[in-house]
């Protein structure tokens, strides 16, 4: 997870990658302004819920641009971007898998190796759709 891209160009290019994440932050950062701003992490981890509603409404080429950017951050971003986007957006996804709010097989396709391995590593039972509701519920 070492690399040059900071958390600024790493949403920069997120945003240019996906309409959903440019429409997404614009919001969320006028309704953090007097807070100074949304954290990355809690801008990244409320991204991903929104991609668990909105991923039927996706086109197929929107989602293999949006994975393969956070895949490209996860590499080549700096140790905070990586965090950003494994703590903030791949755990996040993961409980909205673990909650029932989506279905892990349709981002699976999506995934870059390394976003799959941490999946794997954080959630192996939620990630390959073993998780009951009882699962779900103790956490």
């Amino acid at each position: 997870m070492s690399g040059i891209i900071e958390p600024g160009e790493a949403k920069r290019q997120l945003a240019e990658s996906s309409p959903l994440f440019s429409s997404f932050w614009q919001a969320q950062e006028a309704e953090w302004e007097e807070d100074g701003g949304i954290p990355s992490t809690v801008l990244f981890g409320d991204f991903a819920f929104e991609v668990s509603k909105e991923i039927d409404r996706l086109a197929p080429v929107e989602l293999t641009s949006l994975f393969a950017t956070l895949e490209y951050l996860l590499v080549h971003g700096n140790q905070q971007v990586g965090e950003i986007i494994a703590t903030g957006f791949l755990e996040a996804l993961l409980a909205a898998v673990g909650n029932g709010e989506l279905d892990i097989e349709k981002v699976k396709p999506y995934l870059g190796p390394e976003s799959v391995e941490y999946c794997v590593a954080w959630d192996l039972k939620t990630f390959s759709g073993n998780a009951g509701p009882a699962d779900r519920q103790s956490g």
